[in-house]
């Protein structure tokens, strides 16, 4: 759909942040190959789908506050097309087949977010583990 993998975007980030219950903590780059080796297997066999929902900041810093966030925080402005990001947010819960992609521009969880579908019956289980053990 784009070009390029969505693991390649995932692999390319600088560092990896996790929230759990609104703290927030800086992965080790040792940790942070772990998630991104996660996400990778979690994805094998998935699709990016057209993502059609948008974010709205302030309603997604407080959505923060709770469960488990990935945040892939990147060196530089990306493009996934088109559509700018500095940071791309994701909420892990052990039971989604899938996921948003909220992107971070120019400082704000604002608009249009991606969405990629897991394989058939496959959940984010694997990576929830990872980031709660």
């Amino acid at each position: 759909m784009y070009g390029y993998d969505l693991n390649d975007v995932i692999d390319d980030c600088a560092f990896i942040e996790v929230y759990r219950g609104g703290v927030k903590e800086l992965l080790s780059p040792e940790k942070a190959d772990e998630v991104k080796a996660c996400f990778a297997a979690m994805n094998e066999g998935g699709y990016e789908m057209p993502g059609y929902g948008v974010s709205i900041d302030s309603l997604t810093r407080e959505e923060m506050k709770n469960g488990v966030w990935v945040r892939l925080v990147y060196s530089e402005r990306r493009y996934r097309g088109e559509i700018p990001f500095e940071s791309l947010l994701v909420k892990v819960d052990k039971d989604y087949c899938g996921y948003n992609l909220i992107r971070e521009y120019e400082g704000k969880y604002q608009g249009r977010v991606f969405y990629y579908n897991l394989k058939e019956g496959n959940t984010m289980q694997s990576l929830y583990n990872l980031l709660c053990e």
